[in-house]
């Protein structure tokens, strides 16, 4: 990196290349920034807290309400439908290619 006499900052072609490169490096290389356990207080002077912790408080109440019952219904429902193989019939194939070639008939027929 070099400054010009006007203050112009100018890049050489080797950082302009390597610059993405350095920065996901160096991004990999840092501690997140984040912290996820964060303890909201309803009775905060923010009101902004106060309101988040609401939410917070309505979310977790829908989940352990709600979240495991979709799965519980989807195998359930699985389950309600499951078939065994002595139910099936065996598929007509000279019924199913004779199906076929008529509707591919139909189909030039009307001009598609």
């Amino acid at each position: 990196m070099k400054r010009t006499a006007d203050g112009d900052v100018k890049f050489s072609f080797a950082e302009i290349v390597f610059s993405p490169f350095l920065s996901l490096w160096s991004m990999a290389k840092s501690k997140e920034d984040v912290n996820t356990d964060l303890d909201l207080d309803l009775n905060s002077p923010d009101k902004v807290e106060a309101i988040l912790a609401e939410s917070q408080k309505e979310i977790d109440t829908k989940v352990s309400k709600y979240g495991g019952s979709g799965k519980a219904q989807r195998q359930e429902m699985l389950n309600q439908t499951k078939v065994d193989k002595k139910d099936l019939k065996p598929i007509n194939k000279e019924k199913t290619q004779a199906t076929k070639e008529a509707q591919r008939e139909n189909g030039e027929e009307r001009g598609d």
